[in-house]
């Protein structure tokens, strides 16, 4: 994935690491490691300041990460239970769009004992406003988009 003006590319490596390779001659940068999978959506901003990827984490819910290209922090924002992945900025660089498991429909059975058979309908598309304030925040103001699931 190469950033806007083509400066920069982002590489997931099979070993799992994210690097970032600069066209200006100096070395890569590892950018994240993952030790369960493989990184597979890393995407720039339109600006070229952040680069957003997921990574998959113990409990087999992947997180999202913004990493900031200025000062090198990486920051998941995330919550500990969201399942978050493929991001996506707006092309004006307002709002970062993903899918989310967080709307989670359980079904249950009814033969008394309570257990969570499968869960419906858990994917969703959802969009975050991007502005002031710190990126910790930025699930905060996360919903879901009117999407139809296709059948």
């Amino acid at each position: 994935m190469f950033s806007p003006g083509g400066r920069r590319l982002a590489v997931a490596s099979a070993e799992h690491d994210l690097w970032l390779a600069s066209l200006d001659g100096s070395a890569p940068v590892r950018v994240a490691s993952d030790p369960n999978a493989e990184i597979r959506d890393p995407t720039f901003s339109p600006d070229g300041r952040w680069l957003a990827f997921s990574k998959l984490r113990a409990t087999g819910l992947r997180a999202l990460h913004l990493y900031d290209l200025h000062d090198g922090r990486d920051t998941v924002v995330s919550g500990p239970l969201d399942g978050d992945r493929l991001p996506a900025f707006a092309s004006d660089g307002s709002s970062l769009y993903f899918v989310s498991k967080r709307n989670e429909l359980p079904f249950t059975t009814d033969r008394g004992d309570e257990t969570t058979i499968s869960s419906l309908d858990s994917d969703g598309v959802y969009a975050a406003a991007l502005g002031p304030g710190p990126v910790e925040a930025l699930m905060a103001r996360a919903v879901r988009l009117p999407v139809t699931p296709g059948r």
